[in-house]
């Protein structure tokens, strides 16, 4: 050990503790005096700074154990504990130092755990992520990569089992990684679709890729193109709904080797997996891509999503676009707009769509940078226009408390 310092305070000398000590033996000043620097002996001085390591120690495992930095947290304690060890060697005092000891050895085995529990939820988490990334695989008919996310999955949860169960911990925690374990081989299992089963998922990539596509359409403006968008998606919904009556969601078989869903019967007992909704469902595992995690839709969230394109429709069929003037160049607000762009020189109109573009591209009244930067017109003509970005956004037919 080499940073002990001499305990005189103006003295520079440093070295191991045993070239401390002899450097105050053979020193013959007042202040290099064990009894003046407050000490019964060399033993006390040995005591006193192995002791104030192991402190020192205690302090930055407890720092490295807030950060999460486990391995570090215990190389400090174990560290701590070798210099409360020689502490004792130097006192006949027995009772702080074991204390002392026996808090360290505590805290040891409670970061050893919480290592394990942060390595557990990181298994846990990459599976999860694994899952996830199949499901999105899964749905873009790229079945042989899926089954690979699949199978990264079950392997990161085997090892999260094994982990749990070789440690102190809580059972409902091993019996859901046990649960989620049996997620990931019933995903893989699903990849087998049949050939009802593949064309609802075919049918529902297809439908929100158009969906999608057009509410792009829509945010920029592109109306006609979003309408015929938003037409194709409603037609795969409606195709989806047609599809979907080949399934019950309605209640549960009593055929305990027949799958609730699809009614498919099998040579033994189902137990691949268990759906919730308004009655649990025992389900084949192509039939568990109907569950709240899986990628097949239920009838209801077809029914959903197939009301909201409706709706959609109508609007831009109604020129309803969050604006408050209608598309007849006879009415007031067309008139008005024709004097404004006559006394100003800006197009009221168009200043208008371009800022409720921008509003629903963000999904907040813009700033006026954002103004600046993304419409032909910037944050001073709305300004003098309409006096503010709220006002502005009323004035295009938004209520003041969408845009407060």
């Amino acid at each position: 050990m080499t940073d002990v310092h001499c305990p005189v305070q103006t003295c520079p000398f440093e070295g191991t503790m045993a070239e401390v000590a002899t450097h105050v033996d053979e020193r013959d000043d007042e202040k290099h005096d064990w009894g003046v620097l407050g000490f019964q002996d060399i033993d006390e001085f040995r005591h006193d700074v192995h002791f104030e390591k192991g402190r020192n120690f205690q302090e930055r495992a407890r720092k490295a154990r807030g950060n999460g930095e486990f391995p570090e947290a215990i190389q400090r304690l174990e560290e701590a504990l070798w210099q409360y060890q020689r502490a004792q060697l130097y006192t006949d005092s027995t009772s702080s130092i074991a204390d002392h000891r026996s808090e360290v050895l505590d805290t040891i085995a409670e970061v050893e755990a919480a290592e394990q529990v942060q390595a557990i939820d990181e298994l846990v988490d990459r599976a999860e992520n694994a899952i996830d990334s199949g499901d999105d695989k899964h749905l873009g008919v790229a079945s042989n990569s899926a089954a690979r996310e699949y199978e990264d999955a079950a392997d990161a949860l085997e090892d999260a089992l094994e982990l749990a169960m070789s440690r102190d911990i809580p059972s409902a925690r091993v019996q859901e990684i046990k649960r989620r374990l049996r997620r990931a081989r019933v995903c893989r299992q699903s990849l087998e679709l049949s050939e009802a089963h593949r064309s609802i998922r075919e049918l529902t990539v297809d439908a929100r890729d158009h969906a999608t596509a057009g509410d792009k359409a829509f945010h920029d403006g592109e109306y006609e193109v979003a309408l015929d968008e938003y037409q194709e998606a409603k037609d795969r919904y409606e195709s989806l709904g047609v599809g979907l009556e080949e399934f019950s969601f309605n209640e549960p078989t009593s055929d305990p080797t027949e799958c609730d869903v699809c009614h498919q019967q099998f040579d033994e007992e189902i137990s691949s997996w268990r759906i919730e909704g308004e009655v649990d469902l025992v389900v084949c595992p192509s039939c568990a891509r109907f569950d709240s995690r899986g990628n097949l839709p239920r009838p209801r969230e077809v029914a959903t999503e197939h009301r909201s394109l409706v709706e959609n429709i109508e609007d831009i069929q109604n020129r309803n676009f969050g604006l408050g003037w209608t598309s007849d160049e006879s009415t007031d607000s067309s008139t008005s707009n024709e004097a404004v762009a006559e006394s100003t020189g800006r197009d009221k109109r168009e200043m208008l769509m371009q800022l409720v573009g921008v509003y629903q591209r963000l999904g907040e009244p813009p700033t006026a940078k954002e103004l600046d930067e993304q419409t032909d017109f910037g944050y001073p003509a709305y300004q003098h226009e309409f006096g503010n970005v709220e006002e502005a956004l009323v004035a295009a037919g938004f209520d003041h408390k969408e845009v407060d």
